[in-house]
């Protein structure tokens, strides 16, 4: 990918690496976890009329807000939890 750059200026490569994810197809949603992490980062609802993507949600009963937990957890980490997880 060449960096757009001012008139004059030699074009640089862009030093930027590629996240690659790895799909998991649970209960109608792609899930995408981090190749490099193992950790869960986002969903797609592809078969949706409305596909969008989706991040997942941890309830914090303490302060009785949505944590967005995207990186924190493995795919066997967020079924195991005990912490209510919803998409949004």
């Amino acid at each position: 990918d060449m960096i757009y750059c001012k008139k004059g200026q030699k074009a640089q490569k862009a030093s930027v690496i590629m996240k690659t994810y790895t799909e998991h197809e649970i209960n109608g949603l792609s899930i995408y976890v981090d190749d490099e992490t193992g950790k869960v980062h986002h969903a797609v609802n592809w078969d949706s009329a409305n596909q969008t993507t989706l991040y997942p949600y941890a309830y914090n009963t303490r302060s009785r807000v949505w944590d967005n937990v995207s990186g924190d957890y493995t795919l066997a980490g967020l079924k195991r939890t005990k912490r209510l997880i919803e998409w949004h």
